[in-house]
């Protein structure tokens, strides 16, 4: 089975973390593997490429079950608790565009009502989802900093062989910054995530949080994105077997992402089958001598219909139940995941050429591609989870009074000096992060007094219209007096809670 890893207590708990690898070969002639390596050893590829991977953190609501278990959790949750508690999770992330994008996975921050980004310099900031797919597992996000960001270079994965050494850095258990070698052990596993799986397999060693954090080449450029780790046991770390999203489909998905805010996949509306030997025998296929000399490699003996509906453009095309798709554009196609990549990206609307085998003969049909609806309705459905988690710590999560007598000589204070009570505090906002609770007492925010509860909000406005990232305030309480350092969000006004 596979581990949940990042969402082990999101209810959409998926495999997660993948490393990367690069192990010199043992079995060359001295010399041999060594050649592909920087001179200098991995050093100084490694600290080239650091600025541009994060340390994603992402908080979560999640409800206890009737026996006080938090979901897919094998840690207690609070017995006859109502209300869902917060839990945290790692994952890793890098930058795409200096102007501060960064790619993850979906499984890292979904259903996340606040999710932070920590760079190699220690930088922290605020990530927004800009958008995400829950099919494809990639997000993209958001920090906005004063300064350009290290951006890395995607490379091909395309003619990855199994062999080649990988380097992966990540966010393994939230230590951040750490870089784990090994090689490329498979190509094209279906792990059973999307109906487009085609993993890169590495032999890294890989724990918890590496997810959505970048598989590197030699030439220090991303050929995979982390995204899944086998392990026998739901909690273990990493047994030598971890998977990666292939750049080639990363890519497509960040580009999909990035103009249409979803993945606009195509679909012919075909229902498929692999071609095992036996049924490409029973119809008579013929096997190609090029396929044929590759000895034990696979054959690709193509996918053959069970169905192409009424209304479908493959209905409309004339493709028939039995008929044995070999081919899409030219393309050959080994099986159903290999044919549902090479429609994806066609061009919706657009004509795509299948050469099919029927009645002991090649013949070739045109269908129009069109936009695989269910796909739109998933990713769509997976960033207004997000969005709607986010929009209930838009402000600080306060509620404030003035203060009375009694509360001043609770306090011990003046009753001229200044001073704002918290009278409230929304569960999961900024303000419960940082520690503020019901009988706080806000003196400052910065340098200004608080007089009176309009006085803080006053000042918050007033910051954040600045474009402050972070305000301090002076806060007396059982903990005594200190300042509290909140962050400013600027995709909304600051205002009061309740």
């Amino acid at each position: 089975m596979f581990s949940p890893f990042c969402l082990q207590a999101s209810g959409h708990a998926r495999a997660v973390i993948v490393a990367f690898a690069l192990m010199f070969a043992l079995v060359l002639a001295p010399g041999a593997a060594r050649a592909n390596l920087p001179p200098a050893g991995l050093a100084d590829l490694v600290e080239k490429l650091m600025p541009g991977v994060v340390s994603i953190t992402s908080k979560t609501l999640v409800s206890p079950d009737a026996n006080g278990m938090t979901a897919a959790s094998t840690q207690p949750g609070a017995m006859n608790t109502p209300e869902p508690t917060s839990h945290t999770q790692v994952g890793s992330g890098f930058v795409v565009d200096p102007s501060g994008i960064i790619v993850s996975n979906n499984h890292v921050i979904d259903g996340a009502y606040d999710i932070t980004a920590t760079f190699s310099d220690g930088t922290v900031a605020k990530a927004e989802v800009i958008a995400t797919t829950s099919i494809g597992d990639i997000a993209l996000l958001r920090v906005n900093l004063s300064h350009k960001l290290t951006a890395l270079k995607w490379g091909d994965s395309t003619h990855l062989r199994v062999g080649d050494p990988v380097v992966a850095i990540g966010n393994p258990l939230g230590f951040g910054g750490t870089v784990s070698t090994g090689i490329v052990s498979a190509l094209n596993r279906n792990i059973m995530l999307s109906p487009f799986d085609d993993f890169i397999q590495t032999d890294a060693s890989l724990n918890h949080g590496n997810s959505g954090g970048p598989l590197f080449n030699l030439d220090g450029e991303v050929i995979g994105v982390n995204t899944a780790l086998y392990t026998p046991n739901p909690n273990g770390g990493s047994i030598g077997i971890g998977f990666a999203i292939p750049a080639y489909c990363a890519q497509f998905v960040v580009g999909q992402l990035t103009r249409h805010g979803h993945v606009e996949a195509g679909e012919i509306g075909v229902k498929l089958q692999d071609v095992t030997a036996e049924i490409a025998h029973a119809v008579s296929l013929p096997i190609d001598a090029d396929q044929a000399a590759h000895g034990t490699a696979p054959v690709a003996y193509g996918v053959i219909v069970t169905d192409a509906p009424p209304g479908t453009p493959a209905h409309d095309a004339g493709i028939q139940q039995g008929d044995v798709i070999r081919r899409v554009n030219g393309e050959t196609i080994p099986d159903i995941r290999a044919f549902a990549r090479e429609v994806a990206v066609k061009p919706l609307g657009q004509p795509v050429t299948l050469a099919l085998w029927r009645d002991g003969a090649e013949i070739v049909v045109q269908p129009m591609v069109r936009e695989w609806a269910s796909g739109e309705q998933v990713d769509l459905a997976a960033l207004e989870r997000t969005q709607a988690r986010r929009s209930t710590t838009m402000d600080l999560g306060l509620q404030l009074a003035a203060l009375s007598p009694e509360d001043r000589t609770a306090h011990d204070l003046p009753p001229d000096s200044p001073g704002v009570l918290v009278s409230f505090v929304a569960p999961f906002s900024i303000a419960s992060d940082r520690g503020l609770s019901v009988g706080d007492v806000i003196l400052k925010v910065q340098s200004r007094p608080a007089e009176k509860p309009e006085d803080v909000l006053t000042s918050l406005i007033g910051m954040w219209q600045e474009k402050r990232t972070v305000v301090l305030l002076l806060v007396d309480g059982p903990k005594g007096i200190r300042w509290v350092p909140v962050p400013m969000v600027h995709s909304a006004m600051p205002g009061k809670k309740g």
